[in-house]
């Protein structure tokens, strides 16, 4: 299938010392960090063969500690490190360097990929529903035979609780200042995202907004889900943090998304189900899965078309008004899929199916 992201480039570093930390002589660089195969970007299955390079005064250094991120993994001038251990994305490994009592410090930086190849899987449209055209959707959930939605755009951003038919049953608004992001429920309790102003909002079930949360960190944002515990949050990059919303929003833990080829970026709206954190790609219409304990993308769902372009209306905007919102029906094991700004809503089936199934 298609590869629908925008990828930052992995650098084919360059295992070397910093320029703050590497000292020279003559030209030449004392110590460096390299990998026995001269790799810098490895597969989650791969192990590094890292070791001390360089001598000084004609000598090699007497002895090294390696550390990643700043935590110490491992003494001596050879390390075998499984990448495993370090987990996906890009990874800083630091090594202090003894020689004759004197101490220097390099830092080389490697990429981690997944080590599997997404399952393509396939789309079977089961029934289509009217959309209102003025929702801007950022977020959407399913509960009990309706949809909530959240919606963006200033002066435009809403939470609204809808029938699958669209009709807006009960509507909460957004103050004209504040951009209106992803929605989900957790305990009884809807959480709203805004996206710059740092800030979200609380609800009960009757869409009556009873508190605020303050981002625990300067982030953006976008999609938000939930595993039943923790409120599950994207920011348009590759990252997924984790936050405790019985501990001020703390971010307890995050992950990076990658394929088997590049971090997958500008990721959107989220929708867990059954392990799997499904993932709108902003401005495509395109779906990825992904596992939450890792970041490895398991599944890609390509949805070109899905809304054809019979359906665009007089002043819909192709470039802005893109796939977004995915709401999941656990009773049927379908699922809901909006766009932003879209005349109709999709209830569609996913299968391994090779090819896409008929609409």
């Amino acid at each position: 299938m298609p590869k629908f992201y925008l990828f930052y480039l992995i650098p084919f570093i360059v295992l070397v010392c910093t320029a703050n930390s590497c000292q020279t002589q003559n030209g030449s660089t004392w110590f460096a960090i390299r990998d026995r195969e001269n790799r810098s970007v490895f597969r989650l299955n791969d192990t590094l063969h890292l070791e001390i390079s360089g001598s000084k005064a004609g000598r090699i250094a007497d002895s090294a500690e390696w550390m990643i991120n700043g935590e110490a993994i491992g003494k001596g001038l050879h390390l075998d490190l499984p990448a495993l251990e370090m987990g996906l994305g890009g990874k800083k490994i630091t090594t202090r360097v003894w020689q004759e009592e004197k101490e220097f410090e390099t830092t080389a930086e490697v990429v981690i990929l997944s080590d599997i190849e997404p399952a393509a899987l396939a789309y079977e449209v089961i029934n289509t529903y009217p959309h209102d055209t003025t929702a801007y959707t950022q977020g959407l959930f399913y509960k009990d035979g309706h949809l909530y939605e959240s919606t963006g755009r200033k002066g435009e951003s809403t939470l609204r609780l809808t029938t699958i038919n669209g009709k807006v049953l009960r509507q909460a608004t957004l103050p004209d200042d504040i951009f209106g992001e992803g929605a989900c429920l957790l305990e009884d309790k809807i959480y709203q995202l805004s996206w710059k102003d740092k800030r979200g909002f609380i609800y009960n079930m009757n869409l009556e907004k009873t508190g605020e949360f303050a981002y625990p960190e300067p982030f953006d944002g976008w999609g938000l889900s939930t595993d039943g515990r923790y409120l599950i949050l994207s920011d348009g990059s590759h990252l997924i943090r984790f936050l405790d919303p019985r501990d001020s929003m703390k971010v307890v833990r995050t992950i990076e998304v990658f394929d088997d080829e590049h971090p997958v970026k500008l990721l959107n709206e989220l929708e867990y189900v059954n392990g799997i954190l499904y993932a709108n790609v902003y401005t495509k219409d395109y779906i990825v899965g992904i596992d939450p304990a890792s970041g490895k993308v398991l599944l890609e769902i390509d949805l070109a078309g899905l809304l054809p372009d019979k359906a665009h209306y007089k002043g819909f905007d192709k470039y802005n008004y893109v796939l977004n919102g995915i709401a999941h029906d656990p009773s049927s094991g379908h699922f809901y899929l909006a766009g932003k700004k879209w005349p109709l809503l999709f209830e569609v089936r996913f299968s391994k199916a090779g090819a896409m199934a008929g609409r």
